[in-house]
């Protein structure tokens, strides 16, 4: 039996710098919540627990949810208008607002 290299790897997990900046609980409570995530991707259950995220699902429940995870993700970086200009999230999600509000009225 041939050990895999796959079986060497430890998964770890890191978090972006200011991925908690919009926490709302206590100190304590965000180190229990880090504490839980690591054990979970230690342990493999964070991925036996997961389930895939659809992104238009998203879109219809949350729009400003999607477009933050979408730019987040990078899935604005190279857009353009038809006359080839970029587009920036900002501009994104100020036609999105202004599409929202004309359907209110």
């Amino acid at each position: 039996m041939a050990d895999s290299k796959d079986d060497d790897k430890k998964v770890t997990i890191e978090f972006a710098p200011g991925a908690f900046d919009n926490f709302d609980g206590t100190q304590e409570e965000l180190d229990e919540m880090v504490a839980e995530l690591t054990r979970m991707v230690e342990d493999g259950t964070l991925l036996e627990e997961s389930k895939p995220l659809d992104l238009e699902e998203l879109f219809e429940e949350d729009p400003e949810m999607a477009l933050k995870l979408a730019n987040d993700l990078g899935l604005f970086e190279g857009l353009v208008d038809e006359l080839g200009n970029d587009v920036s999230f900002e501009e994104i999600q100020e036609i999105m607002q202004a599409e929202r509000k004309s359907k209110l009225n």
